[in-house]
């Protein structure tokens, strides 16, 4: 059985090589027409027949089609989600249909790109301009943001020890505005981007029936249960200048179609997108960050006892980097879904203060107290985005996600002695700074870009 196969197996591959020879030499032979004593050559693919007289055997050799492939496959790069290869359809590389489009070395983009013409050969080069805008939901998050502390002297130590309270920091209404220069031909833009930041936090806290309520720095409503209130707020704000270099690298065989939409067209000019994507960008950053807090305690009558008051201030430059992976759906491209990461390091100056105040409101002796910290730091930034994208048409974007961030070493920095060491005495003092306090936001945004 087993010799039978071989033998089989032998007689095909056989049958095989004696038909692919018979192919070349019949490719080869001189083809006559019979009463015209000429011969045609039917391998030239220009349209042009080669015509000998019958007898006469072909003296040039076989044709061999030389392919030349579409410039655009090695000059155009499209400017963020697609690559402009001239077309990818079934497997072969084709120019646009009726020449719709011509290749970002044309100095035209597809019809889309545009030179900014300033005589150099860096500025002449063919792309487009883009602006942005971003609404962000966020809230501040802060690695420690103590507001006050509750005692219950009634209860016993197991179940009624302190209770420590944070100031819970509500969402608030940020933005973004961006714009830059996109070079369609490979790949990269010039982005300067403007961030602001905000959002705030408040309480009031009443002392009732055998409750002790006191804030930083002895902040305290007076006695115990006399229905004293301890009230306080906060806010924070960061405003973040950018400028950067961003450079898109195709991953991944091409997607299913060869219609889907290159920023750098004015209409649909056959371009195929990669299944994936990668950008990274570098640039400088310019940023200010600022908080503040506050707390008043009061009698049931309202006349104010005393009160606190701590800012920081922070203004920093340094560089920053990024990486983003974007992986497209459908066969046309039109929806994607991305992931990014940002670490900028900022050098600046840092201050922090902190006033108390003895009898605010002026009906008893006055007296006040500052604490105050100042030096130079380097502050690590760190930021990461997860989002979806939907193309709408050539010219139009628009993403919604879901963002993290850290400025790292600018939180809420007090630390506190709670007792005299001395004497066992409860206090509520200032007892160093801690560095590695985050001020973080995190929260929700809705994005949309037009290029032009």
């Amino acid at each position: 059985m087993t010799l039978r196969l071989t033998g089989m197996a032998a007689l095909i591959a056989c049958l095989g090589a004696a038909g692919a020879h018979s192919v070349r030499a019949q490719r080869q032979v001189e083809y006559q027409t019979a009463g015209s004593h000429q011969a045609v050559n039917p391998y030239r693919t220009d349209g042009q027949y080669e015509y000998q007289t019958a007898g006469q055997y072909l003296a040039e050799e076989p044709y061999q089609e030389e392919y030349e492939p579409d410039p655009r496959a090695s000059e155009s790069f499209a400017s963020y989600n697609s690559f402009d290869a001239g077309g990818f359809d079934n497997g072969e590389l084709g120019g646009c249909s009726g020449g719709a489009c011509g290749g970002c070395s044309d100095g035209g983009c597809a019809g889309g790109g545009r030179g900014l013409n300033l005589g150099g050969s860096l500025a002449s080069r063919p792309g487009q301009f883009f602006a942005g805008a971003e609404y962000i939901y966020a809230r501040a998050s802060f690695s420690e943001a103590l507001a006050y502390v509750v005692t219950d002297v009634n209860a016993n130590p197991v179940d009624g020890g302190p209770q420590f309270v944070e100031y819970d920091f509500d969402y608030n209404s940020s933005y973004r505005f961006y714009g830059g220069y996109r070079f369609c031909d490979c790949g990269g833009e010039i982005v300067f981007n403007f961030s602001r930041f905000r959002s705030d936090s408040s309480f009031n806290a009443v002392e009732g029936a055998g409750l002790e309520i006191f804030g930083p720095y002895e902040i305290d409503p007076p006695g115990t249960g006399a229905n004293g209130t301890l009230s306080g707020n906060a806010n924070v704000e960061i405003n973040s200048y950018d400028i950067s270099f961003a450079k898109t690298i195709p991953l991944g065989s091409p997607l299913g179609r060869n219609d889907c939409c290159d920023p750098c067209c004015d209409t649909d000019c056959g371009s195929w997108c990669p299944a994936w994507d990668v950008t990274w960008s570098a640039g400088l950053r310019f940023a200010e960050v600022d908080w503040a807090r506050s707390s008043v305690a009061a009698t049931a009558a309202g006349d104010q006892i005393d009160a606190a008051t701590t800012r920081l201030d922070f203004k920093g430059t340094g560089a920053r980097v990024g990486l983003l992976g974007r992986r497209y759906i459908g066969r046309g491209g039109m929806l994607s879904v991305y992931a990014k990461g940002d670490i900028s390091l900022l050098v600046g100056d840092m201050n922090i203060s902190t006033l108390t105040v003895q009898d605010p409101d002026g009906t008893g002796a006055f007296a006040a107290q500052s604490h105050r910290n100042s030096g130079r730091r380097v502050i690590p930034v760190t930021e990461i985005e997860a989002g979806l994208t939907a193309q709408l048409g050539n010219h139009v974007r628009v993403s919604s996600g879901y963002f993290i961030s850290a400025w790292h070493d600018l939180g809420m920095r007090d630390e506190y002695v709670f007792e005299d060491p001395g004497t066992g005495a409860a206090q509520f003092q200032l007892g160093n700074y801690d560095d590695a306090n985050i001020l973080g936001f995190d929260g929700f945004f809705a994005r949309a870009e037009i290029s032009y």
